[in-house]
């Protein structure tokens, strides 16, 4: 506990934003929830099509069953909680069409799926079953665009995540090497040393 709020301490008083730390606990939170549905991707490949996984529910697709796809401009609401309203955001997706259903799939959803691979397969596959299908629509630039963006995100958060952990590896070394216990003031100190020498090292490492 105590070395949670030297290190928070730390952090603010050298001017990490609410955002990042905001934004930290939203990858985490994602992190966590993705493990416990035990959804190691979003997407899952068959012999006849793929399923998707929603939040929800698993979406059936096969491959004979693809009408259309699509890359498009659509607007969702996001949540509205007890205190704050709910808003619209444009999100860039692909959607799907088939005799059945008709579904999106977000940027996002190719954490851990290849989106040229997917493409590849999805095309040759429904071609085969309908000659008529001439492969994906739309803004596909613009969906390929959102998926740098998302993994440029990521990356930044693991990053982050990573430094976090070699803060607290240093952290209680050095207060294990004090040889007695730390007291509140002494936890606060070190942790804002340990700080500004993390960052001297990442500004070095940074313009060799």
């Amino acid at each position: 506990m105590e070395n949670t709020i030297a290190r928070i301490i730390a952090y603010s008083t050298v001017g990490i934003t609410v955002g990042l730390c905001v934004g930290l606990g939203t990858w985490w939170g994602f992190k966590a929830s993705r493990r416990e549905k035990q959804y190691p991707r979003k997407i899952d490949y068959l012999d006849d099509g793929f399923v998707y996984h929603d939040f929800l529910e698993d979406i059936r697709v096969r491959w004979s069953d693809i009408n259309e796809v699509e890359a498009k401009i659509e607007t969702h609401n996001t949540y509205a909680g007890k205190y704050t309203p709910g808003k619209t955001k444009n999100n860039i997706v692909i959607h799907i069409t088939t005799g059945q259903t008709d579904f999106s799939i977000f940027p996002e959803d190719f954490e851990n799926v290849n989106f040229d691979e997917f493409v590849s397969i999805l095309e040759q596959r429904v071609h085969s079953n309908n000659l008529q299908f001439m492969g994906i629509t739309g803004d596909i630039e613009r969906f390929c665009r959102a998926l740098k963006t998302e993994q440029l995100q990521v990356d930044e958060l693991e990053e982050l995540e990573d430094e976090e952990k070699e803060f607290d590896r240093r952290f209680e070394i050095r207060i294990a090497a004090l040889g007695h216990p730390a007291s509140p003031k002494e936890r606060i100190t070190i942790a804002k040393e340990l700080q500004r020498e993390m960052k001297k090292e990442k500004r070095r490492t940074g313009s060799e």
